[in-house]
């Protein structure tokens, strides 16, 4: 059995994935219609992992398609992007449920959670109880706190714009949409956690 690296979706380190099983097997994929309208059938050979983290020790199933590799998936997948440490314990879950969810190919649901995390932030950033009844009175306290830097309010925007239109309209979000917003909010919680703490362990 050859290892099979792999980024682990349970503890997120690289794992070199050389303990496990393996099997093998063909699988039928559904029929489709060629450029000259003509119905093709496929038969591809697939392999399956499983892989134990050497980090972790939690299992991981991988599938992976021989004639066809655009097809390979991980259960679980690993997470979205990159974590983040040192956010306050609120921020740091929702920013992670963000992650899970866009792992998940939940995109309208990570969209959802950008949005509440730029409320969480006025609140955590003293935002007082009446700013905090309306979205767009903590937007705008996050301005005159200056807990924001006008000069960042594109980003405020795009995230709010993309959160209420999957908010507020019967429609679900893209992955295009989605991976936007996540990295406008990745990018905003840089600035106002992530960068400062590191400045201050570095005295």
């Amino acid at each position: 059995m050859q290892p099979r690296p792999y980024v682990c979706g349970w503890c997120g380190d690289r794992s070199p994935g050389a303990e496990g099983l393996e099997a093998r097997r063909h699988y039928s994929l559904p029929p489709e219609e060629n450029a000259s309208g003509e119905i093709t059938f496929a038969v591809v050979n697939v392999t399956g992992h499983l892989r134990f983290c050497e980090h972790c020790n939690y299992p991981t199933f991988i599938e992976t398609f021989l004639q066809r590799p655009e097809l390979d998936r991980q259960y679980p997948p690993p997470s979205f992007g990159e974590p983040l440490p040192g956010l306050p314990a609120d921020l740091g879950t929702l920013y992670e449920e963000a992650r899970h969810c866009m792992a998940a190919s939940a995109f309208t649901a990570a969209v959802m959670l950008t949005r509440k995390i730029l409320l969480h932030i006025a609140a955590e950033r003293g935002a007082p109880a009446k700013a905090l009844e309306r979205f767009w009175t903590a937007l705008e306290y996050l301005f005159t706190s200056n807990t924001v830097p006008r000069t960042y309010a594109s980003w405020v925007d795009r995230i709010r714009d993309l959160g209420n239109e999957t908010n507020h309209r019967i429609q679900l979000c893209t992955k295009e949409k989605a991976t936007d917003s996540m990295a406008f909010t990745t990018m905003l919680l840089k600035v106002l956690y992530v960068l400062p703490a590191q400045a201050s362990s570095s005295r």
